[in-house]
C-alpha cells in the first residue's frame, strides 16, 4: 500500500483499489499505516488510540483485507517459476541505467540466453535494430511518456518496465507504427480500475513529482523479482502477442496478471480508428452468429490482464441460493470505462451474466461488460451538419422522440429544443425497414456521449457475434421499457400472469427461489398494442430486510420466453443483495435524479404504495402462450439461436403494423470487431423510451395514442395528468 494526499485528504492506494481517509482519522491512519508489515499483531497497532480512532481503523482493515490490499502470506519465491530459455529469434535488447532492478533483470535476461547489451551507461547510443529497454527503479509516467516518443520518433521498438506502487508494470512493446504505449495501458488499467477517481488522483500525483516519494525497489528484493520480471519481458516480446501484451506483477505476493494491451482511443501518441466502417449491405445484418461457447472463446482474454476491457470477480454473497440445478449459474464482472475522466465520485459499472452453466454464466458477463464499454466509447466523431443540410438522408431527431414544449420551458432545464440549423454529430445507421443506409445524431447512437439533446441511456445497446442477433436483442428491450413507461405514465394496471400455471420449470424454480428469499411475487403482463409479449416481474416485502421491492422485465416474440427473461432478471435481483445491505432513509421524490437513484428510492418500503397499482390489477392475462415452455430453457441475453434472421423479420413486421421502423447503429470499436464481437445500437423511432430524473422524454405522440389502441378505459389524455413520482425501474 502507499499514501499520498490529493486536494481532499489522504488517499490509501494499492494496485487492488484505493480508499480515501476519513479527514477525523487521518492522523490516526498516519500512525497505523507505516506498521501494517506484518510484524506488529493488533494491540501494537491500536495501543493508545481512543475507542472510536481504534474502531475505523479496525473497519478500514477490514475494508483494505476484502479488496485484497492486505496478503496475510510470505511472498512465492521467484526461483519457482524461473523463464525458461528462449526458443526463438529475438533481437538485441538495449538495457542502460544501473539502477537494482535494470542490474537485477540484465543478468535474468542473459540467463534465459537473450543478447543485452547497454550495461555501460546512458551515454552509449543503442545499435540499429535493438529493443530499447526502459527498466526504471520509480513511476516516473512522463519519463517513459518521452522515451516512448524518442523511440518512435526514431524508428525503434521500445519495451517499459516500471515500479507501479506495490507491484511493477512489464510491457506493452511498442513497435513504430503499431503501439500500444505506456500510456494505453495505463488509460486501460485506470479504466477497469474498481476506485477509477482515486486511482486517477494517483497517477496525477505522479505525474506531479510525487513519484520521487516512492522508495526505490531495494536491490534484495530486485533480485527476488528478476526472474519473474525476466519471464514477463519474454512473453511481452513474443509471438503473436508482440506489440500488445503486458504484466502487472505484484510485488507482495508473488502473483501476476497478463493479457493483451490494446491501444486506447484517447492516447494523443496511438489513437487508433476507434469505429467500425460502415457496412451498407441489408445482407450484413443478417449473418448468422457464432455459437455461445466460440464467441466466449474469442473474447475470454479481453478480461485478463492490465489492459483488460472487461474483468469477472466473485459474486456477492446473496440471500438466494444458486446450488439449486435448475436455477441458473450467475457471474459477475466489471467493465472497463473507455473515458476514465467521466468517473467523478461512485462508479456503477457492475456487469452480470447468467446462464445454464458456470462457463455459460461468465460468458455472457463478459459479453454484457463489452457492450457497456462500447456504448461509452467515444468512437468517430463522423459527420457534423446541420439536420437542414441532411435531412434526406438522416432520421429527424424529434422522431426518436425528444422532450415535450412543456419541460423546455421548465426552470433550468438541461436539455434545449431541436433546432434544423445548428449542426449536429452524425453517424452512419442502417434502416432496415426502408431497407437504406441513414444518418443517426451520434448522441442517440452513444450513451456515454455529453449532450443537451435527449440524454440517451443505455436501452437498445445489445452485443452478439453478428449484427441481426444484437439488433433483435436490442430492439426487444425498446419493446419493453416502451412497455413500461406507457403503463407506468398512465397508472395502468396490467393483467395478472397465474404462476402456478406456467410451464416452463427453469422460470418456476426463478420465481420459486424469489419468493423462498422473502418477497411476494407479482407477474404481469405488460404487452401493449405492438402485439409483442413483455412481461414485468415484481417482489415485494415490508420487512426491512432487504429492499422493499425488486424488478425484472423482459419481452420475446414468444410470451413464455418473455416471462423466462423477467425470471431471470428479477431471480438475479436477489443474488446482488448481500449482507452488508442496510435500509437507508427514505429519499424524496426531487432527489431522485439518476438512475441508481430510482432503484434505491424503491428499497425502501414508504415507496411500495407509489408502484403498487402495477400489481394491483385481479384481471387474469389472456394469452394462452404464458403457459407455453420457453424457447429458450435459460434465457441469456445472447440469443442460442443460431438463425435469428426469422426472428427479426417477424419484429419488424409487428413494428410495422403500428408504422415503427427498425434502425440499426454499429458501434462496435475495433479491438471488439477483431474478435467477432459486434456492438449494436437498435433505433425504434417513435417508441416511448425509458428515462431517469429530469430525462423523462414526453415529446412523442405514441405516448397518448397506444393506451386506447391497448383498451385503456382511464388514461391520462394531457402531459400534466401524467404520473409525476419517479419510476421504480432498476
Amino acid at each position: 500500500m502507499y499514501a499520498f494526499e490529493d486536494g481532499d485528504g489522504l488517499v490509501v492506494r494499492s494496485v487492488a483499489g484505493a480508499f480515501r481517509i476519513d479527514p477525523r482519522h487521518d492522523a490516526t491512519m498516519r500512525r497505523v499505516l507505516p506498521r501494517l508489515d506484518g510484524a506488529h499483531d493488533l494491540s501494537a497497532l491500536l495501543g493508545g488510540e481512543p475507542a472510536a480512532a481504534a474502531f475505523y481503523v479496525l473497519r478500514m482493515l477490514g475494508w483494505f483485507a476484502q479488496s485484497g490490499l492486505l496478503v496475510a502470506r510470505p511472498r512465492i519465491p521467484a526461483a519457482r517459476i524461473a523463464p525458461e530459455p528462449v526458443a526463438r529469434d529475438v533481437p538485441l535488447l538495449w538495457l542502460p541505467g544501473r539502477g537494482a532492478l535494470a542490474d537485477a533483470l540484465a543478468g535474468a535476461l542473459a540467463r534465459t540466453g537473450l543478447a543485452v547489451a547497454g550495461r555501460g551507461g546512458l551515454d552509449e547510443a543503442p545499435p540499429a535494430g535493438a529493443v530499447r529497454v526502459t527498466c526504471l527503479d520509480g513511476p516516473d509516467l512522463d519519463h517513459l511518456d518521452a522515451a516512448a516518443r524518442a523511440a518512435r520518433a526514431e524508428g525503434a521498438a521500445w519495451f517499459p518496465v516500471f515500479p507501479f506502487g506495490d507491484a511493477v508494470m512489464v510491457g506493452p512493446l511498442a513497435v513504430p507504427e503499431s503501439g500500444p504505449c505506456p500510456r494505453c495501458v495505463l488509460l486501460r488499467w485506470l479504466g477497469i480500475s474498481p476506485t477509477i477517481a482515486l486511482e486517477r488522483a494517483y497517477h496525477d500525483h505522479l505525474r506531479q513529482g510525487g513519484w520521487r516519494l516512492h522508495p526505490p525497489v531495494p536491490r534484495p528484493e530486485a533480485a527476488d523479482l528478476a526472474d519473474d520480471l525476466a519471464r514477463a519481458v519474454c512473453a511481452g516480446l513474443g509471438g503473436p502477442r508482440s506489440g500488445g501484451w503486458a504484466t502487472l506483477l505484484h510485488r507482495g505476493g508473488g502473483d501476476c496478471e497478463a493479457g493483451p494491451v490494446e491501444r486506447h482511443p484517447l492516447c494523443p501518441d496511438c489513437r487508433a480508428a476507434t469505429a467500425s466502417p460502415p457496412d451498407d449491405r441489408r445482407d450484413a445484418w443478417f449473418d448468422a452468429p457464432l455459437p455461445l461457447a466460440s464467441l466466449g472463446a474469442r473474447l475470454r482474454d479481453l478480461a485478463a490482464g492490465p489492459g483488460a476491457l472487461t474483468r469477472l470477480v466473485p459474486p456477492p454473497r446473496g440471500r438466494a441460493s444458486a446450488r439449486d440445478p435448475a436455477l441458473p449459474a450467475v457471474a459477475v464482472g466489471r467493465f472497463a470505462v473507455p473515458d476514465p475522466a467521466i468517473v467523478t465520485g461512485r462508479q456503477t459499472t457492475w456487469c452480470h451474466g447468467s446462464g445454464a452453466c458456470l462457463d455459460e454464466a461468465r460468458t455472457v458477463a463478459l459479453i454484457e461488460g463489452l457492450e457497456r464499454y462500447a456504448g461509452l466509447h467515444p468512437g468517430e466523431h463522423g459527420l457534423v451538419a446541420p439536420y437542414e443540410a441532411v435531412a434526406d438522408r438522416a432520421l429527424r431527431p424529434t422522431d426518436l422522440p425528444l422532450f415535450s414544449p412543456a419541460q423546455y420551458a421548465e426552470p433550468d432545464f438541461p436539455f434545449r429544443p431541436f433546432d434544423p440549423a445548428e449542426p449536429l454529430g452524425w453517424v452512419p445507421g442502417y434502416d432496415l425497414s426502408r431497407d437504406r443506409p441513414v444518418l443517426v445524431p451520434r448522441t442517440a447512437a452513444r450513451y456515454g456521449v455529453d449532450d443537451r439533446l435527449l440524454g440517451e441511456t443505455s436501452s437498445g445497446v445489445a452485443a452478439h457475434s453478428a449484427r441481426g442477433a444484437a439488433l433483435l436483442n436490442g430492439a426487444l428491450e425498446l419493446v419493453e421499457r416502451d412497455a413500461f413507461m406507457i403503463h407506468w405514465l398512465h397508472r395502468l394496471s396490467p393483467p395478472r400472469i397465474d404462476r402456478e400455471t406456467i410451464a416452463s420449470a427453469a422460470s418456476r424454480a426463478m420465481l420459486d427461489a424469489v419468493a423462498a428469499g422473502g418477497y411476494a411475487v407479482h407477474l404481469r403482463d405488460l404487452t401493449t398494442d405492438l402485439r409483442i409479449p413483455v412481461c414485468l416481474a415484481v417482489g415485494t416485502r415490508t420487512d426491512r430486510a432487504a429492499p422493499a421491492l425488486i424488478v425484472g422485465a423482459g419481452a420475446a416474440l414468444d410470451a413464455a420466453t418473455a416471462l423466462a427473461r423477467a425470471a431471470r432478471e428479477l431471480y438475479a435481483a436477489t443474488l446482488h443483495v448481500t449482507g452488508a445491505w442496510r435500509l437507508g432513509d427514505p429519499l424524496e421524490p426531487g432527489a431522485v435524479l439518476e438512475i441508481d437513484d430510482h432503484a434505491k428510492a424503491y428499497e425502501h418500503p414508504d415507496w411500495l404504495p407509489q408502484a403498487a397499482f402495477l400489481w394491483a390489477s385481479l384481471a387474469p392475462a389472456a394469452a394462452e402462450g404464458w403457459r407455453a415452455p420457453a424457447r429458450t430453457p435459460v434465457p441469456t441475453p445472447v440469443p442460442t439461436s443460431l438463425a435469428p434472421a426469422d426472428d427479426l423479420t417477424a419484429l419488424m413486421a409487428r413494428l410495422a403494423e403500428r408504422g415503427h421502423s427498425l434502425v440499426g447503429v454499429d458501434i462496435t470499436p475495433p479491438e471488439l470487431a477483431r474478435r467477432s464481437l459486434r456492438v449494436v445500437r437498435a433505433i425504434v423511432p417513435g417508441l416511448q423510451p425509458l428515462g431517469f430524473g429530469r430525462r423523462i422524454r414526453l415529446g412523442g405522440r405514441r405516448l397518448y395514442e397506444a393506451p386506447p389502441r391497448m383498451g385503456a378505459g382511464t388514461f391520462a389524455q394531457s402531459e400534466d395528468a401524467l404520473n409525476p413520482v419517479p419510476h421504480c425501474f432498476p
